[in-house]
């Protein structure tokens, strides 16, 4: 499946060569196998690098950033797992609205950021450029 890329889009977008250069190695935590597969596609055409699970303990050290499906309003514990496994990782959660977590609880477990089903995939970009304009310079050079 192939994806294009929101920087093409007539609305205001980064630089394409900026959404291509990223590069960030993802973590997708997510139950759904075709979803993950979605996921994982759509962040591949972008230039990263994917690793999908079903739980925390499936992830790669090195990952940059994660992004977990919430399925259960209120349940922290895939978020903690994370936190606990990853601790300095920035987490990106796909959840539906009214997930029940409060901004200090979002601030403790590393949430960097909330999308709410159904999102947009531009939201999805938007966020990974960030992250990535965030990293030491030797690392969007592509260094390990």
């Amino acid at each position: 499946m192939h994806f294009a890329h929101t920087c093409d889009m007539t609305m205001p977008q980064p630089q394409p060569e900026v959404c291509l250069r990223t590069g960030l190695r993802i973590g997708v935590v997510n139950l759904e196998p075709v979803l993950s597969k979605v996921y994982r596609d759509f962040l591949t055409d972008l230039g990263h690098q994917v690793d999908t699970a079903t739980t925390a303990a499936g992830l790669s050290p090195g990952t940059d950033v994660v992004f977990a499906d919430l399925l259960a309003p209120g349940d922290l514990n895939l978020l903690r797992a994370l936190r606990d496994k990853l601790p300095a990782v920035p987490i990106v959660i796909m959840a539906s609205p009214g997930i029940g977590l409060s901004v200090e609880q979002a601030l403790e477990l590393n949430v960097h950021a909330i999308l709410h089903k159904p999102f947009w995939l531009v939201e999805v970009e938007l966020i990974l450029l960030r992250l990535a304009q965030a990293r030491p310079a030797e690392k969007r050079e592509g260094s390990p």
